[in-house]
């Protein structure tokens, strides 16, 4: 099944772009500042109770669906990306166990112009103007 969607998708994807329509798929790796809620998470710290921060929101991988149309060398479009990290301090003996988890998702949505610079024959560079907003939602458990 799963090769058949990555089958449907390149097949999809070219014959799509010979229409001026283009559809892509990325994976990125972001890394978060997030400094509030590092904060916090270290007041949340019990150091009487030996609680440590296990993980404090690490890079995670992530994903953009765009969807273009194009002609000649400008293409203009709608992006979706979801992004995710997250925060736990955890502590376990014998007689118990305590557990903070942080979750954070992120779902953005936005609308981009790429112009398309071509070097020489085959090759080609491009620049991408996007912007958009972005939900997101932190869980404390």
């Amino acid at each position: 099944m799963k090769k058949l969607i990555i089958l449907l998708i390149v097949v999809f994807n070219a014959a799509t772009y010979s229409q001026d329509v283009r559809i892509a798929f990325n994976a990125g790796y972001g890394t978060y500042e997030m400094q509030d809620l590092k904060d916090l998470q270290s007041e949340l710290v019990i150091e009487s109770l030996h609680v440590r921060k296990t993980e404090e929101f690490a890079g995670y991988f992530n994903y953009v669906l765009t969807l273009e149309y194009g002609k000649d060398r400008h293409a203009f479009g709608i992006n979706t990306g979801f992004y995710m990290t997250g925060g736990r301090n955890h502590v376990s003996d014998y007689s118990g166990e305590y557990s903070l988890t942080m979750p954070i998702n992120g779902f953005r949505g936005g609308i981009q112009y790429r112009y398309l610079y071509p070097v020489s024959d085959g090759l080609s560079v491009f620049g991408r103007l996007s912007g958009g907003f972005m939900l997101t939602s932190l869980e404390i458990t």
